[in-house]
């Protein structure tokens, strides 16, 4: 293993995940596995911990130690299907209805579709668009659907990934469509259960001042941006807070 650890006057940044981190008195020391596979040991003084709290629980050391018991404390999560349609122009819309940056069909199941060339400012459409589609799989536990989301085929999660759509704009998308890309995400984001504010575990987490620092959606309990961006900037300060 590399010791890439001596210090450093500019900003750097290398391509890699965290395989461990512990906290120590004197910083935190990180084990990384770069896209090459190769491992290195990092020494800092702060980090901050910026992953799922289901991941987390498997990679910083004895995470009891912070009052979370993965157990008793871990959110559940939502299974969710994110897809991009890429599409050569645009289906027509409905008389009356006119195309918006986010899009839900009235009385509908999923959590609606983005234009992602909607903000873009030109006198006519773009040639090319995409639509990402957003659908959350709340019919069966989440387990069970994660265990569906092993076994399916492309075309079954095709089908259910484009079914909102396809509701919406019938043969038309077809017609347009270039690509679809579909990701699966098993454990998409944070389900604010009933008692999650009084989440002991999730609030030790927040309060700790340590030399690792947590900061991720899943502290709130509900995986929306504005709560990622609050926990990253109270990090930051905590860090700043103590030099």
């Amino acid at each position: 293993l590399a010791d890439i650890s001596l210090p450093r006057t500019q900003p750097y940044s290398i391509n890699a995940f965290a395989v461990s981190i512990e906290e120590h008195d004197q910083g935190v020391r990180l084990l990384i596995c770069t896209e090459r596979q190769q491992y290195y040991w990092l020494e800092a003084q702060h980090a901050v911990c910026a992953m799922p709290l289901y991941i987390a629980a498997h990679v910083v050391k004895d995470i009891q130690q912070y009052g979370f018991k993965p157990d008793i404390h871990m959110p559940q999560y939502a299974p969710w299907i994110v897809a991009n349609f890429l599409l050569r122009g645009f289906p027509a819309e409905r008389k009356g209805s006119k195309l918006a940056w986010d899009n839900i069909l009235y009385q509908g199941k999923g959590l609606g579709y983005v234009v992602a060339t909607h903000q873009q400012i030109r006198q006519g459409p773009p040639a090319y668009t995409s639509f990402t589609a957003y659908t959350a799989l709340n019919h069966d536990t989440p387990a069970n659907v994660r265990r569906w989301m092993l076994s399916a085929s492309t075309d079954e999660i095709y089908q259910c990934a484009a079914a909102e759509l396809e509701q919406i704009y019938g043969v038309k998308l077809r017609r347009r469509m270039l690509q679809a890309r579909l990701s699966l995400r098993g454990h998409a984001m944070a389900v604010p259960q009933p008692g999650y504010l009084s989440n002991q575990g999730l609030q030790s987490l927040r309060t700790y001042t340590g030399r690792l620092q947590f900061a991720h959606s899943d502290l709130s309990g509900y995986s929306i941006f504005e709560e990622a961006c609050y926990w990253g900037k109270r990090a930051a300060v905590q860090i700043l807070a103590q030099h």
